[in-house]
């Protein structure tokens, strides 16, 4: 896990990811997907969890993020079969609340849940 307020080389881009660029392998297709189709920063603490306001975490944790994997890059379409995925995250928050650390470690089929 990398702090990206150390160095100055791990700043939010444009779409609230953190750290440096990644890419993963779909573990159930085995199609590439970009840090442009995974979760990061803006959509999953940002726009979810910060979005019911009135709290703040200041500590660093692991998160779940649950996810479709949607969209083939090879042939810059939809795959043929979507499918949920899990990416298992490394999180990390100063003392105001505010994200310095968004890490993608692993990405994971889904958990079935029971209907």
């Amino acid at each position: 896990m990398e702090d990206c307020t150390e160095g100055g080389t791990k700043d939010t881009d444009q779409d609230g990811n953190l750290g440096e660029k990644k890419s993963f392998v779909c573990p159930v297709c085995g199609k590439p997907m970009s840090e442009k189709y995974l979760p990061d920063k803006r959509g999953y603490i940002d726009e979810r969890l910060y979005a019911v306001g009135e709290f703040r975490i200041i500590a660093k944790t692991v998160l779940e993020c649950d996810f479709i994997h949607f969209w083939d890059e090879e042939e810059d379409g939809t795959v043929d079969e979507p499918h949920d995925l899990t990416a298992t995250v490394d999180v990390a928050f100063d003392q105001s609340g505010e994200c310095t650390v968004f890490d993608i470690v692993k990405i994971r089929p889904a958990e079935k849940t029971g209907d």
